[in-house]
């Protein structure tokens, strides 16, 4: 009975750790997630970090360059859902940086709509539409939200195995910045710096290329990717000239990207990288 007894009062308490192991397993899952999460942010810019790179003084605003709000209503399919999610994501960089508030709030809200329909809406605050009904005339609020806005994004998309779908808005996202970057900048000069840094995006291109291919197995992954393969065939015949790469973080949290691969390109292959993002542009904006 006294050895029973013994045995009983030493048995250990195993809920107690079933909890301490279950700790353990969410911890460390947490940890991996934040390790993912941050290498997310290192590969790729995203498109409003990508419009830093521009030096928009003298440059004009051209909201004819914009997806009308209106299209989002008529994208069915969850890839043209998601590739246009993106779309308007990089209008709205565009549109702070040339602080429009008027049209901030409209791609803001289209955002959260588009974000329902691909049911990841929960990724965003629920009191966003309130913070932009709030700060409606204080672009530097407005500019604010919609960074926390991408943030939850990715953070959502990351920790519920969504990244399949944060590679198709992400691409949809890159091809938009380059559209307006490269339609705002105009016609070819060789002086011209910000042409330069727009084609040096290259990195961050292929970057983006590689960890979607990781997701290929997914159909829309792979429908989007047929897409911008020619983009990603015309840059890899550009003449590249090695500079060693920088990373930098500006005093709000930025991540920029500099030197790297520098490609060397000429007026005639310019004009060409322009038709082909504006022809994979229209294939994305096009509704079936």
């Amino acid at each position: 009975m006294l050895i029973l007894l013994s045995a009983f009062c030493c048995k250990p308490d195993r809920s107690s750790y079933n909890k301490s192991v279950k700790f353990e397993e969410d911890t460390s899952r947490y940890a991996q997630l934040e390790s993912k999460i941050k290498e997310v942010y290192y590969r790729f810019p995203s498109p409003d970090e990508m419009f830093v790179i521009i030096d928009s003084i003298g440059l004009q605003f051209d909201n004819t360059l914009l997806l009308p709000t209106e299209n989002a209503g008529k994208y069915l399919d969850s890839k043209s859902q998601a590739l246009n999610l993106g779309v308007y994501i990089a209008d709205l960089a565009y549109i702070t940086l040339f602080e429009r508030y008027k049209e901030s709030v409209d791609y803001l809200q289209v955002i959260h709509q588009l974000s329902e329909k691909i049911r990841i809406a929960s990724a965003f605050d629920e009191n966003l539409v309130d913070r932009i009904e709030k700060n409606i005339r204080n672009i530097d609020s407005l500019r604010a939200i919609s960074d926390d806005a991408l943030t939850s994004l990715i953070n959502y998309l990351v920790r519920n195995d969504k990244e399949n779908t944060f590679a198709i808005i992400s691409i949809g996202g890159i091809i938009e910045f380059y559209y307006l970057a490269l339609n705002l900048v105009g016609d070819y000069k060789p002086e011209n710096q910000n042409i330069q840094r727009i084609v040096d995006q290259k990195m961050a291109f292929d970057n983006l290329m590689k960890y979607s291919y990781e997701f290929s197995d997914d159909p829309n992954v792979s429908g989007t990717l047929e897409i911008v393969e020619p983009l990603s065939d015309f840059l890899n015949n550009i003449t590249v000239v090695k500079v060693k790469t920088t990373i930098t973080k500006t005093e709000d949290g930025r991540i920029i990207v500099g030197g790297g691969d520098k490609l060397k390109i000429t007026e005639e292959e310019y004009n060409e990288f322009k038709i082909l993002v504006g022809q994979i542009r229209k294939k994305i904006i096009e509704i079936s």
